[in-house]
Parts: structure tokens; C-alpha cells; sequence
């Protein structure tokens, strides 16, 4: 009579215990069949959704591998500017988890920016998920040129200004 004696698990590749991943995972295992998270899952798969996760791989003879690992892509989430935007007035800007930096410079959540000038914040989570926001503060009012507050004309005014879009008694 011949027999075998398997104490060997399966092996499994793509993931490892206890990592945590901010990109999809193909994952393969050598023999056996598996679950993720107790649905039947098939080696060469790949995980994509945001989770926590437990796969479970069980050979013929009932040698289990277990590996439990997270995917986490979502970058960093930042208040007090959104991406494109313009402000006249100091902004306070919080985001809340890794380090940043402004305009290549360290920069701490809960600082003031109050500067004129354009921005590019930069956050980056652990995971190496970033978050960037380029924004601008413009305090300086815009010049017009052509007529003066109050006064009252009986000709024809050319009216100009240096930045900016305006409207005349509502109408652009």
C-alpha cells in the first residue's frame, strides 16, 4: 500500500497577511480551492473593490491557508479648498490622514493659507494613495479703468478692467 503524507500548505501569491494594497490583486494559489470573504473564490481572480478581506484556501487533505488583507485606493480627503477653485480670503486647510506638502513645502493639517498666489497641496496617505488640490487665492481687486464711483457722465464711457468677468446693472 501506498500513501501519502501532505502537511504542506497551499502556497498564495499576489497578497500576504496582514498588508494592505491600493491597487487591484491578481491572486493565485498552487492547489486547492478557496473562499474570499465565504464566497467560492478561483485562483487567477483579481480583487478590486475597496475591503477588508479574508481568503481561505483548504487543499484535498485539509491543509488551510488563510490571508487576510485590505485594498484601499481613496486618496486622502481634504477641507477648506477643492481643486480649481479661487478665493479672496484666507483658507484654513485640514485633510485627514498622511503628510503633505504645498507647493513642494511640508505643510500640517490645520494650517492657514493666506498668501496670494497659486497652490498645488499634495497629500499622500501610507498607502501611497495621493490626493492633490491646485488652488488659487486672489485678495487684489480687480482695476477698472474708464469711469469713477458716483460720478455722472453725459457721454459715452469705455470701461475696462484688468481681470475678471462683470456685469452692468446685472447684464454682463
Amino acid at each position: 500500500a501506498n500513501f501519502t503524507i501532505d502537511r504542506t500548505a497551499p502556497t498564495v501569491t499576489g497578497v500576504v497577511y496582514g498588508v494592505s494594497y491600493n491597487t487591484d490583486r491578481t491572486i493565485t494559489f498552487n492547489e486547492g480551492t478557496a473562499t474570499l470573504n465565504g464566497d467560492p473564490f478561483a485562483s487567477g481572480e483579481t480583487v478590486s473593490a475597496e475591503g477588508n478581506y479574508t481568503l481561505i484556501v483548504t487543499d484535498a487533505v485539509g491543509n488551510v491557508t488563510t490571508v487576510s488583507f485590505t485594498i484601499h485606493k481613496t486618496g486622502p480627503t481634504v477641507t477648506g479648498v477643492v481643486y480649481g477653485s479661487s478665493y479672496n480670503t484666507d483658507r484654513m486647510i485640514t485633510f485627514n490622514t498622511g503628510i503633505a506638502t504645498l507647493n513642494g513645502d511640508p505643510f500640517a493639517s490645520g494650517s492657514e493659507v493666506s498668501a496670494e498666489g497659486d497652490y498645488t497641496l499634495i497629500v499622500t496617505d501610507a498607502m501611497g494613495n495621493v490626493t492633490t488640490i491646485a488652488f488659487t487665492i486672489d485678495k487684489t481687486v480687480p482695476i477698472i479703468s474708464g469711469v469713477t464711483d458716483g460720478s455722472i457722465y453725459n457721454t459715452n464711457q469705455s470701461i475696462t478692467f484688468n481681470e475678471g468677468t462683470a456685469t452692468l446693472n446685472g447684464d454682463p
